[in-house]
């Protein structure tokens, strides 16, 4: 009987250690007696790969629902392009030209190149749409029960919120207090974001290339007075802190200057600052402005009617 159990016993371990090994996949490497399994190498390319297949399911399903329609309507690609994407997507006028270039800060540039970038912007924005529309008049489900690595980690991120009551869309506004596009996007976003009266929230990502950058670390100083959102504009506005501009906001925001100080070499802010630098690297955000709308990154510049439409398309499919 116990000779048994003893057999039963190394059975049940060898059984155990196969299913183990099953589990992690094939071996790809060996380094002495350790082996190496393919799951533990697809570990680390998990982001990658989930965004690889994002992007393949997207393309193979817009592709297969434009050539469905073309042959519903009996046309070629060719000419449903033209119908509904070309002739549809919105004309570029004057003042998105002007829009674009004051937002970017351009002052010397060529019209046409700039036209040009503007109505392929429209374009895919269009396509994008029209997409949207036949996935709704073919009934597609994707049927994915993977979560995205990626995006989980912009829950992550450390920001500073405008409101937290009512909202449904979260939109993080990723700035540079030294980068003179981002002056220029945060009051337009800002007022566009306060316009839904606190369906979207408005979360302001500080960003900075470097730990020198003294604007975010005396901004993050002024947020533990509760005196963040009354100055952030501000330091948009001013090339660096002097002391005299530095005592003077002291003086007109009744700031205590003792804790003040304290806080600006507070540790814990640089260690948030450097944590959404890594954070933001994993998510391959390296410029800024950049705008993340739920799933939706938008680096650089997007005009006020393409963020409204996604807004919106985004509170009418939650």
């Amino acid at each position: 009987m116990y000779k048994s159990s003893k057999v039963l016993l190394l059975i049940f371990f060898i059984t155990i250690s196969i299913s183990c090994d099953e589990e992690k996949g094939k071996v790809v490497v060996k380094i002495g007696n350790e082996n190496i399994y393919q799951s533990q190498i697809d570990s680390m390319i998990t982001d990658e790969l989930y965004q690889l297949r994002k992007e393949a399911l997207k393309s193979y399903i817009s592709k297969t629902l434009f050539e469905k329609e073309a042959k519903t309507r009996t046309l070629s690609t060719s000419e449903l392009r033209e119908l509904e994407i070309i002739q549809k997507a919105k004309k570029v006028n004057q003042a998105d030209i002007d829009e674009y270039t004051m937002i970017n800060n351009i002052e010397d540039f060529d019209y046409k190149q700039v036209k040009k970038a503007l109505t392929n912007i429209n374009r895919r924005f269009r396509f994008e749409v029209f997409i949207d529309s036949l996935k709704t008049a073919y009934n597609v489900k994707i049927i994915d029960n993977s979560s995205n690595p990626k995006m989980n980690a912009v829950d992550n991120l450390y920001s500073h919120s405008k409101n937290n009551n009512h909202y449904k869309v979260k939109l993080y506004f990723v700035a540079d207090y030294n980068c003179p596009s981002c002056q220029n996007h945060y009051e337009r976003i800002l007022e566009l974001c306060d316009s839904y009266n606190g369906k979207v929230q408005f979360n302001f990502v500080p960003y900075s290339s470097d730990l020198e950058n003294e604007k975010v670390f005396f901004a993050e100083a002024l947020a533990m007075q509760d005196k963040y959102w009354k100055l952030n504009g501000y330091l948009f506005q001013v090339n660096r802190l002097t002391d005299s501009i530095i005592s003077n906001l002291i003086q007109l925001y009744s700031i205590d200057s003792s804790r003040l100080m304290l806080d600006y070499s507070n540790h814990i802010n640089y260690i948030k600052v450097e944590s959404n630098r890594k954070i933001l690297e994993n998510l391959k955000i390296y410029s800024v402005p950049t705008l993340i709308i739920d799933d939706i990154i938008i680096p650089g510049y997007t005009n006020s009617e393409e963020l409204l439409q996604i807004i919106n398309y985004k509170l009418l499919n939650i």
